[in-house]
């Protein structure tokens, strides 16, 4: 997996989240690529929402 091999070359800390909006995006790639690096994938239904998410993962 190419993403796999470029996270391996940091040295850094950091968590992958990924958003899904609508019907048109594939939950399970991006849950996966959320899940190299302890991230999460969260589906976004409606986008007034988003920043409720965003502020979640800054811990703000």
């Amino acid at each position: 997996m190419y993403i796999k091999e470029q996270l391996n070359r940091i040295n850094e800390e950091f968590s992958i989240f990924t958003f899904g909006f609508g019907k048109g995006h594939y939950a399970q790639i991006m849950t996966s690529i959320s899940s190299l690096k302890h991230g999460s994938f969260y589906y976004v239904q409606d986008t007034s929402l988003l920043d409720q998410f965003l502020l979640m993962q800054l811990k703000v």
